[in-house]
Order: structure tokens, then sequence, then C-alpha cells
């Protein structure tokens, strides 16, 4: 009986299992059935933390800073509300502020599952980065380049970022921090943070931390590693969230198909220091060696099916696919390509790529990087919703079906699947 490699909302790939393919079907750890109820256990006891109720008071604005992608997130969000208005805050006096990627990606209304009264009363609010009136000065970093955050956090009395944990990677930054900045910060500081996931040199305008708060890094310009650039970007993230008084955070750590593994509530180093142990076990594993064939799936819905996470799911692959061998992408992509992957693609080398990439900054440029980078390692093939026009000229193989990529794993010598691959962090430990 053949198995099944999901992805998308519903779509899989069949295949007849045999002793050359590794499939990596997800975490060991089992999801959450009721991650509402999981998010009321959180809150009721967080971590280093009072409960949520007796941090607010009567009378206070409070945002609920929403990250984007988050699993369940409607399910968090009604748990949060709750427990904020037990604590005396009006409904009326809460914000949802999410990114201005979530409704550009059909993602669910986060007030989804308020009761309706709360539903009518509690705002929702999108973040634009390039709109200045929208937008407070915080700070100044150390190139005195001018740090600009939402106005709406800016004035808020009580702002709870809700996020999902990552594993550091190759599109930056995965802390908790991060649900604040960049993701609420203005469009130049954004594009810095995005420029400095994958440069691998303090550039002219290099992101350093912002003053007068001392870093844990060297401030002398030299070559930095794609870890120390996340270094780089979690201290900013860090002094953002304490000149705003932010202390208290909601977190998931993401299971597949969207689902929860663990709601983590509490004091924002306690609860990354937690996420990141538990992402660890939850999303590395190790291969015996190098594969000729790694087929990465995408899963979820739409809000899922994006070009960040073809990076993050084309990074992984590259990390256990052999040289000159052959990486498969599996989405429900319909979601044209940025600036940058069409540069990348448009590229007769790496080298070249990344010097354009380098010259024009744009605001794709960690999924272009690693676009490029496995163009040049390996064949890859995409299947997706996208024209075949659109992908041949991206340098991909186009792919009318799943079937297609059940024929490739049929044909090769060795292989891995690799499920949720948009989170997951895999080794070859030859």
């Amino acid at each position: 009986m053949p198995n099944q490699l999901h992805f998308g909302s519903a779509s899989a790939v069949a295949y007849t299992p045999h002793s050359r393919v590794l499939h990596w079907e997800g975490p060991p750890a089992e999801a959450i059935e009721d991650s509402r109820a999981a998010t009321v256990a959180a809150l009721a006891e967080p971590i280093d933390f009072p409960p949520l109720q007796m941090a607010v008071v009567t009378g206070d604005k409070v945002v609920l800073a929403l990250e984007p992608n988050v699993p369940q997130a409607a399910a968090i969000i009604a748990s949060v509300v709750e427990a904020v208005v037990q604590g005396g805050v009006s409904p009326s006096d809460i914000t949802i502020l999410r990114a201005e990627d979530d409704p550009q990606s059909a993602a669910q209304d986060p007030r989804a599952e308020l009761s309706e009264a709360s539903r009518q009363q509690v705002q929702l609010a999108t973040h634009h980065p390039a709109s200045r009136q929208d937008l407070s000065y915080l700070a100044a970093d150390e190139h005195d380049h001018p740090i600009y955050m939402s106005r709406l956090l800016f004035d808020a009395d009580v702002v709870v970022p809700i996020g999902c944990v990552r594993l550091d990677g190759p599109l930056g930054y995965g802390g908790v921090h991060a649900t604040l900045y960049p993701t609420f910060a203005d469009q130049a500081a954004q594009e810095r943070c995005r420029a400095a996931a994958t440069d691998g040199r303090d550039g002219g305008d290099g992101h350093k931390a912002l003053a007068p708060r001392p870093t844990r890094r060297s401030t002398g310009r030299r070559e930095r590693t794609a870890a120390q650039n996340a270094e780089v970007t979690q201290d900013e993230a860090e002094h953002v969230a304490w000149l705003l008084g932010v202390v208290f955070t909601v977190q998931v750590v993401p299971g597949p198909t969207e689902n929860v593994l663990h709601v983590l509530a509490g004091q924002l180093e306690a609860v990354l220091r937690r996420g990141r142990q538990l992402c660890q076990e939850a999303w590395s594993f190790d291969v015996p060696q190098r594969a000729n064939l790694v087929v990465a799936a995408i899963d979820g819905d739409a809000p899922q099916q994006t070009w960040d996470n073809v990076g993050r799911a084309v990074a992984a692959a590259q990390r256990i696919v052999s040289d000159n061998g052959v990486i498969a992408v599996c989405t429900e992509l319909a979601e044209a390509p940025g600036p940058g992957v069409r540069t990348a693609a448009a590229a007769e080398n790496l080298e070249q790529a990344q010097r354009r990439l380098q010259k024009q900054k744009p605001s794709d440029t960690p999924v272009a990087e690693q676009w490029a980078q496995a163009l040049s390692r390996a064949r890859v093939y995409l299947l997706s919703r996208l024209e075949e026009e659109q992908v041949e000229q991206l340098g991909a193989a186009y792919v009318t079906s799943a079937d297609e990529i059940g024929r490739l794993i049929e044909r090769t010598d060795s292989c891995v699947l690799l499920g949720s691959a948009q989170y997951v962090l895999p080794t070859a430990v030859e």
C-alpha cells in the first residue's frame, strides 16, 4: 500500500516505501487537542511571571501584537482576551495588531473565536510599515538609523506579543522578540534586518545594536557568520522590547499541518529559553548521509503557502542533499515570486546573484539568497499553483502533479522526504 507525503491543505505525494527512502513525518511529540484550553492553562501559570490578569488594570490600553502564521491564532487570541478582560480591561480597550502580510495571505480573522459581544468591541488593526503616520520614533541605532515602531505599540499601556517560536535559520532570527521587531517596525528597519539575515559582512549600513544598551558582541567591523547575524538582530529585537516596556509574551511551538505542540506564556527570556529547547527537540533530526533526492513538503492552508516558507524549505533541503542532486519542493503556492527571487534566477551563477542582491537589497533578499544557493547546488523541481512559464523563469523544473514527484522517488537511489519542511532543521551526520 503506498505511503503519502502530505503538503498544502489536503494534497499528498503517494510513493511505495523501500529501503532507499527515509521519510521524516514530523515531531515525536503529539499535538495539543485543545489549544484554547492549553493557552488558558499557560496564562494561569506563566513561566517566571504572575498570571496575565494580574498584570493589567481597568483602563489599560492593551495591544496584542500577532506575528504572521501563528497556528490556531484565533483560539490563542480568544484565551488571551478572556484573561485580560478578567483583569478588568474593557474589550473596547483591546486591539489586535497584525502584520501587513496577514490580510494579504487571506489569514483568518483573529477575532473569529471571540464571543459575539467581544468580537464587536475588540479592535483589529493592520501594521503598515511604509505609513509614517502609523509610526512613532523609538530610538536610533549605532549608525544613526532611526527606528520607528507601530504607534499603537508605542502608545499602549500593555503589549502582549503572540508568536510562533522557530529555530534560528537562514531567514534570520527566530526567537520570541522577533514577534515585535522587525515585524512591527518601519520599512527601513525591516529591510535592514532582511539584508542582515543573509549578509555575511558588516557593510556600510551594518545592523548593530541600539545605543546605549550593551550587547554581547563586538562592535568592530569584521566578517560575520549567519549565526552571528542572527545574534545581531536578536540584540536589537531585545532592546526594542525593553524600550517598549514589553516583558510578557505568549508563544506556540508549531506542529505539523497547523497543529500546536506547546503553548508557552510568561517572561520573555524565560519563554525564549524554553521555546528553543522544545523546538530543538521537535524539529531537529539527523540523517545518516546526504541523499540524491530531497523532497520538501510545505503543509498547511494558504497563509503557510508563501515564498518565505519556500525559502525555509529549500534551506532545509540543502543541508542534506548531495552535490548536484535534486531538491523537489511540494507546495500549493500561488503567490508570484518577489523581485529578489527573480533577480537570483536571472543571474548566471551564485556569485553574480549574491552581488546583485547585495546591491539592490530587495524586500525578499533572504528567500532569494536561499533560492540562488539551491539552484547552484542542485536541480530544483517546483510543484505549485504557479504557471509553467513562471516556474521555468525561476530556473526550476515545472512539475504538473504529485504523481511526477512519486515517480522521482521511485527512480532515485537515495531519498529523504521532509514533512512540514518550513519548520524542520535536518543534519547529515556523515
